[in-house]
């Protein structure tokens, strides 16, 4: 006897067969009468799909399913609510075989789905009859923006009064005090903006650290420089020291200014810098400060300067 088989065949369907002999050279015998063969059908619903799970983004919900090993199985429709327990929509379908995993992906569309809004999910298989299982337990997905209350800024504390400017005023002969290096060592100069750091999260890798000041200098005198460095003081410290990865300090202005320039004349400069801080010694502590400081080494008479530029800006660099 010889089998042969007819794919696809959909239950309840009826195909007329007819067969004839073919012999070696090609010749054909006469042809049957005709056999009507009907498929049969399956009143028993599938069983239900298992392992469902499902992922989400911004742009698209993942649902993730086995198909169950049913032989008549057709494939596994996805339904959805607004609600837990809801009124159902269909969403699809997919067809595949019994017993693999399947996933199903379902793409943000602004006109039937919003942002953030919590979806149910169940799922149903179908055999090729059209008859449906019951519906799975749902599994919940959303299309998700990133909330405000999402993002933390523990690197800065008060972002509105961290930065401290001084020499406010358009011009100014107040010169600052530091302690650089040790409590007895005093530095004079210009402390442009100054950064405190709240508590640094075990997450912080480092810091981004970016300076910018403008500095106008009004009196000029014979060999008058300008030097710009990036400081920081631990909170154990009662000291400034330079700030790691921040290189040398930078003479930036005046290193070419004339002896008999005048007092409305004067020069400018302006000074910039980048660079990545480690959180070293910084992690899970708070008052850490960093400062973007204008000095000179050959006077000590106050002088006139003006600042501007952005000053002093620090973000925190996650792991």
């Amino acid at each position: 006897m010889t089998k042969v088989v007819l794919s696809p065949a959909t239950s309840g369907k009826t195909f007329n067969v007819k067969v004839s002999a073919i012999n070696d050279v090609g010749v054909h015998s006469t042809v049957s009468s005709p056999s009507n063969i009907t498929i049969a059908t399956y009143s028993t619903a599938p069983a239900l799909p298992t392992s469902i799970s499902a992922s989400s983004d911004d742009h698209a919900i993942t649902i993730f399913f086995t198909n169950p090993a049913d032989r008549d199985l057709k494939g596994v429709e996805i339904w959805y609510a607004t609600s837990s327990g809801g009124s159902l929509s269909l969403i699809g379908s997919i067809d595949g075989a019994p017993g693999v995993a399947q996933e199903y992906n379902l793409n943000y569309d602004s006109a039937t789905f919003s942002l953030n809004q919590t979806y149910y999910f169940k799922l149903r298989s179908v055999n090729t009859s059209n008859v449906a299982s019951a519906y799975t337990s749902e599994v919940t997905a959303q299309f998700s923006t990133v909330q405000t209350s999402d993002v933390t800024m523990n690197a800065i504390s008060d972002t509105s009064g961290s930065i401290v400017s001084y020499n406010v005023n358009p011009e100014s002969s107040t010169q600052d005090s530091i302690q650089y290096n040790s409590s007895s060592n005093i530095l004079n100069g210009y402390m442009a903006s100054e950064v405190t750091l709240g508590t640094i999260d075990s997450t912080v890798a480092g810091f981004l650290i970016n300076a910018n000041a403008h500095v106008s200098k009004r009196t000029v005198g014979s060999s008058k420089y300008a030097y710009a460095i990036i400081l920081q003081k631990l909170p154990t410290n009662t000291y400034w020291t330079k700030a790691n990865a921040s290189g040398n300090y930078a003479v930036f202005i005046g290193s070419s200014s004339s002896t008999g320039a005048s007092t409305t004349d004067g020069v400018q400069g302006n000074f910039s810098v980048s660079f990545i801080d480690d959180a070293t010694g910084i992690t899970s502590t708070t008052g850490t400060k960093y400062g973007l400081f204008i000095y000179e080494t050959t006077e000590t008479t106050d002088q006139w300067w003006v600042f501007g530029g952005t000053g002093l800006t620090v973000t925190e660099l996650k792991r």
